[in-house]
């Protein structure tokens, strides 16, 4: 056995039956005794094994005994391996090295086993010298549990505090998602990218400036858009802020009566939408069959065609039979000497860029228009002299 306690019961014999009383004589080498009665408790030494001894005699009222000898066998049974608690300091983004010091009092090699690993960082190296990585930029607690293990029985468990200290300053990081990227940071012009260290707990005060090429549209702090602009910040970590510019917006407009295909999108005649200056579009006058020529902003008989949105356009698109009604208007004169007559065709057309019939001179003209159509296409109605 070995640092656990055994009872040994000391005996003696008197011829008259008196009652004895017992001493140790020679105490034991390798561990304690301590005697009540006729009971002796013996406890080796801790993590001893082998051969002890004591001897004892007895006491009747008058006379010693003789001396009586006790050899003991102390077992070697394995110990259990000691885990303990201890705690332990670093600074954000600076790794530790966790050198274990503990050995098995039999000698036997451990094994560390972790039971909960750290929830602000991660463990790796091999037993004893553990390295604990705190993630970026994290400070405040953290803990992990083991035990060890010698082969033959498991220590209790321990818990290992790690204490990451804040830093004293961090960098703000600007990025954006342009070319373009004018930034004042705490009233001085800066431009993008940039990077510069801030005392912890600083206040920063952003605020991005637009031109006409470039609109503000927002910035994203820590995966969240904000509008704000200036914008105030405090330096409690690392930051990295990406403000985001656009280009201006343009009207793009399409007058038909058929439809058109907007990157595979269709949409019915007439269309008009807004779209960021610099927009490519590959644009489809449907049906093609019926198709006959672009006309406005553009004037081209391919299709699709290609537009690059530079400036606000409006275009229209000529299919066969391009008018939304048509009419037919006789002329005639009764006022020469001879009586002129001549026969056209009218109607509204796309754009007022379509050129209209022109009479000879000898014909006087006058367009009537009844109902609600003049509300709606005066504004489209020319007259040429």
């Amino acid at each position: 056995m070995k640092t656990r306690f055994i009872y040994i019961l000391l005996e003696g014999n008197d011829l008259e039956n008196e009652t004895l009383s017992y001493t140790i004589v020679r105490y034991p080498t390798h561990g304690s005794i301590q005697v009540d009665d006729d009971i002796a408790t013996y406890t080796p030494d801790p993590n001893y094994f082998g051969l002890d001894r004591f001897t004892y005699k007895a006491r009747d009222s008058y006379i010693d005994s003789n001396i009586a000898d006790v050899v003991l066998t102390i077992v070697n049974t394995p110990d259990s391996p000691v885990a303990s608690n201890f705690s332990l300091q670093t600074s954000e983004n600076i790794p530790y090295t966790i050198t274990f010091q503990e050995v098995d009092v039999d000698g036997d090699p451990l094994t560390c086993h972790m039971l909960s690993l750290p929830k602000h960082g991660n463990i790796s190296g091999t037993f004893p010298s553990l390295i604990y990585t705190p993630e970026d930029w994290f400070w405040g607690t953290d803990t992990f549990v083991y035990k060890f293990s010698d082969g033959t029985s498991e220590s209790l468990t321990a818990v290992v505090t790690i204490q990451i200290n804040q830093a004293t300053s961090y960098p703000l990081i600007l990025e954006t998602n342009a070319n373009y990227g004018l930034i004042v940071v705490n009233g001085v012009s800066v431009l993008c990218p940039y990077t510069k260290n801030f005392t912890t707990d600083d206040r920063v005060t952003l605020k991005a400036i637009s031109t006409d090429e470039h609109i503000f549209d927002g910035w994203s702090v820590n995966n969240q858009i904000s509008m704000d602009n200036p914008k105030t910040i405090t330096m409690t970590t690392r930051e990295i802020i990406k403000v985001y510019f656009v280009p201006p917006k343009l009207t793009l407009r399409f007058i038909g009566h058929e439809s058109i295909k907007i990157n595979d999108q269709v949409y019915s005649l007439p269309y008009e939408n807004s779209y960021y200056k610099g927009t490519s579009l590959i644009v489809n006058a449907i049906p093609q069959d019926r198709f006959i020529q672009w006309i406005g902003d553009i004037r081209d008989n391919q299709n699709p065609i290609e537009i690059n949105l530079q400036s606000d356009m409006t275009i229209g698109v000529v299919f066969a039979n391009p008018f939304e009604w048509t009419a037919s208007l006789i002329a005639e004169t009764t006022d020469l000497p001879e009586t002129y007559t001549d026969h056209i065709q009218i109607g509204v057309s796309l754009l007022p860029q379509t050129m209209p019939y022109v009479f000879t001179d000898i014909y006087a003209c006058r367009v009537m228009s009844y109902g609600s159509d003049w509300q709606q296409y005066q504004k489209y109605i020319q007259a040429y002299d």
